[in-house]
């Protein structure tokens, strides 16, 4: 996994989903992401992990990326933000020993918080 602690040399962010019930108008729902504190990360793009999914009757690229950090508390429920783009988290792996955190995500978009 990480043999030197100066391979977490890109900062990412992990995005939290939060969402608001607005009374005023029915209790529609208000979806919006929530962005944490920078963390030191190794990033890796995985050429064989991309994949093409279809989206409205149009193959659309899924790139996968690996994001490996210090050890955390992490859901598949929040997303990673990286140079602006956000990848959904497919699966989180702990090491053995607790030191690190490996998070198999897909890119999804751009992060606008909506």
């Amino acid at each position: 996994m990480i043999k030197s602690i100066g391979e977490l040399n890109q900062q990412v962010q992990l995005a939290t989903k939060v969402v608001e019930i607005d009374p005023d108008y029915g209790g529609e729902e208000n979806i919006s992401w929530q962005k944490g504190n920078s963390i030191w990360a190794k990033v890796e793009f995985l050429q064989s992990g991309s994949s093409e999914a279809v989206s409205s009757n149009q193959k659309t690229n899924r790139t996968a990326v690996n994001f490996t950090l210090r050890f955390r508390e992490v859901s598949t429920t929040q997303d990673v933000v990286y140079k602006g783009l956000r990848y959904e988290i497919v699966s989180v792996l702990p090491d053995v020993d607790r030191c690190y955190v490996l998070l198999e995500t897909l890119q999804i978009g751009e992060y606008n918080n909506g």
